[in-house]
């Protein structure tokens, strides 16, 4: 009986533990969420957009938001061109940008060649290895790339291949400038620009 009594004890105490991870775990999630929405209302607010992206010079990660512009804007050029076609989106990783904001050249420029290139020539800027502004991403992510561009393997004809190309990186960018974002938010700066401007940023919920 003493025996059984101790396992009971010890099995309550392994639910309490479990109920209390899971409610730490929710209310990690509940943050990332609101953060994520938020960040998405920032990139797209053209003056805390500027005040964002210098935050992240200060912090020597540009790179990541930088990426994630051109590979944004690659993604936007290839939807705004293919108006007939059906592209899987999906809303919770659909991020957009001011308006108002300078095109690539890469992307945008006639010179820049068809999609195919275009995608070499963001490949060799932020993913090559040794690239001058390599970002941060995985081996595994960076061997298939490596895979895909020095290999001869990407086609270049598959349009919806080309479409969600550059999403790892996106993601992976999302992922690294969240923690940076959560800092610009303490900021002055940040203070400022909303106070000046009269920007709010939205009601988080979970939708």
């Amino acid at each position: 009986q003493m025996i059984n009594l101790v396992h009971q004890k010890t099995y309550a105490r392994l639910d309490n533990i479990s109920l209390e991870m899971t409610r730490l775990n929710e209310e990690m999630e509940n943050e990332t969420i609101a953060v994520r929405k938020e960040m998405k209302w920032v990139l797209q607010t053209h003056d805390l957009f500027d005040g964002f992206i210098q935050h992240l010079f200060n912090e020597y990660c540009a790179e990541c938001l930088l990426s994630t512009i051109e590979f944004l804007q690659f993604k936007q050029r290839i939807f705004e061109e293919h108006g007939d076609i059906q592209f899987e989106i999906d809303e919770k990783d659909n991020w957009k940008l001011p308006q108002n904001l300078v095109k690539s050249c890469i992307v945008y420029s006639h010179e820049s060649g068809d999609y195919k290139q275009i995608a070499n020539k963001l490949y060799d800027k932020y993913i090559r290895v040794g690239s001058e502004w390599e970002i941060n991403i995985d081996y595994g992510t960076r061997r298939r790339y490596r895979d895909l561009f020095e290999n001869g393997k990407l086609s270049g004809d598959d349009i919806h291949e080309l479409f969600q190309l550059f999403d790892s990186c996106i993601g992976a960018m999302i992922g690294l400038i969240m923690p940076a974002f959560s800092r610009f938010k303490k900021t002055r700066m940040y203070q400022m620009i909303q106070v000046q401007d009269g920007y709010s940023p939205p009601n988080v919920d979970r939708d």
